[in-house]
């Protein structure tokens, strides 16, 4: 349900902008193991913000969570090699990023920040 309402944001906020990027990738075995089959992850610039969404089958993301059980956690998000900060949402904003070109860096872990197998890191422009 928490992927429906965030999709569904996401949605309304892109309808006017048709530059939507999106990107399928698929886990490694050990991940793939948590029932985390596939990852889409899509993201869209709009003026200098960055709104980023995560679809991850089987996967929960909460700020109660504890220790280490597969398929829970969150995400670490790096911008440009440094640590921004923690999401415990699918969908997000990343706000008033600095002109110029951005690598941003999406790290799933466990609520005991342990990692998993898998981290995405795409580039984007601010104009």
């Amino acid at each position: 349900m928490h992927y429906l309402f965030a999709w569904l944001a996401l949605m309304l906020i892109a309808a006017n902008d048709s530059a939507m990027t999106f990107q399928e990738v698929q886990l490694n075995t050990s991940v793939a193991q948590t029932n985390l089959s596939a990852v889409k992850i899509n993201h869209h610039v709009k003026g200098r913000d960055v709104y980023i969404e995560c679809i991850i089958p089987g996967f929960t993301f909460n700020r109660s969570g504890s220790g280490r059980k597969d398929g829970e956690g969150h995400i670490h998000v790096y911008l440009n090699g440094k640590k921004l900060k923690e999401e415990h949402k699918a969908a997000f904003v990343l706000k008033e990023l600095p002109i110029g070109k951005h690598e941003i860096k999406l790290k799933f872990v466990h609520h005991d920040h342990t990692p998993y197998n898998y981290s995405k890191r795409f580039s984007v422009e601010i104009h």
